[in-house]
């Protein structure tokens, strides 16, 4: 059975919990006038990367066209197009085909 849940949202609550949880790595006790040990700067790093992807996750919006997979009593799997989503753009046109018999590579 399918759930209704994005597995993107779990890892986006959690991206915010820790960055939310650790520690400002501006207020790291460091000595005046010496550089952040290694740690430090990691921890920095990935904070700061994890800010700027949630960030660009939240301005994303919900992307994806289409609804979960849903199972019917009859054993048939549909996937229903959103009713939001933009209109799918013209096909691309396929080459002739050649003789009966032939394969074109």
């Amino acid at each position: 059975m399918f759930h209704r849940r994005s597995a993107v949202a779990p890892a986006l609550a959690l991206g915010a919990a820790l960055a939310l949880a650790a520690p400002d790595p501006a207020r790291a006790q460091t000595k005046p006038g010496t550089e952040p040990t290694f740690p430090e700067q990691a921890e920095a790093f990935v904070l700061d990367a994890l800010k700027r992807a949630l960030e660009f996750a939240s301005s994303l919006g919900n992307v994806v066209p289409y609804e979960m997979p849903e199972q019917l009593p009859n054993g048939d799997i549909i996937i229903r197009r959103k009713p939001a989503a933009p209109p799918q753009g013209p096909l691309p046109e396929l080459p002739p085909a050649g003789p009966p018999g032939t394969t074109q590579l």
